[in-house]
């Protein structure tokens, strides 16, 4: 198997596991619960579309968003960088729609396996500007040193390697957890 194929089917895997493991047992009016100890599936899913949107969108491919073509997804505005930290943000979950979010991102992993099917991925290999592309954006260093420390002096693989899919996985086995002790586990 080749490099893009690999990456096109954990992306593909990801998609069909939110959506079996988690989407399908959790029903919509629960997926915003606060959970003692940890975070609402809402927020987890907006969490990792947030930070795949940004890093590949944003920072790697310097185009716009996919959240652009997604204005629903909120019931007021919301800032590019809400949902970036790891703690689960209330106020900022119960303005989400759940629906939009799991659309959302749908629509995040599709469009990376869209760019990915046609893409020069000499590109993996390249250094990415990334504090500096989300720096344009509104993601200023101020507010988030965490995120342009992480991100600074990485190539291309590391969003695609970290963002796109590990990431993905790592709070995907957290919404498992969390459907689990909503005494929702199949």
């Amino acid at each position: 198997m080749d490099v893009r194929g690999w990456i096109d089917g954990e992306l593909a895997l990801i998609g069909d596991r939110v959506t079996t493991q988690v989407l399908d047992l959790v029903p919509i009016d629960r997926r915003s619960e606060p959970i003692e100890g940890g975070s609402s599936v809402t927020f987890l899913l907006w969490h990792i579309a947030r930070h795949h949107d940004l890093a590949i969108n944003a920072a790697l491919l310097g185009q716009p968003q996919v959240l652009a073509d997604h204005p629903s997804v909120a019931a007021g505005d919301v800032s590019v960088w809400a949902g970036l930290p790891e703690a689960e943000d209330h106020e900022l979950t119960a303005s989400l729609d759940p629906a939009c979010v799991a659309d959302y991102h749908a629509a995040v992993n599709q469009s990376t396996r869209t760019w990915l099917a046609g893409a020069d991925l000499g590109i993996l290999d390249q250094a990415v500007d990334a504090p500096m592309a989300i720096a344009r954006v509104g993601v200023d260093e101020a507010g988030f040193p965490w995120l342009h420390r992480m991100w600074s002096g990485k190539t291309g693989a590391f969003f695609v390697q970290w963002e796109a899919v590990g990431h993905q996985v790592n709070h995907l086995g957290e919404m498992v957890a969390v459907r689990n002790r909503m005494g929702l586990s199949p």
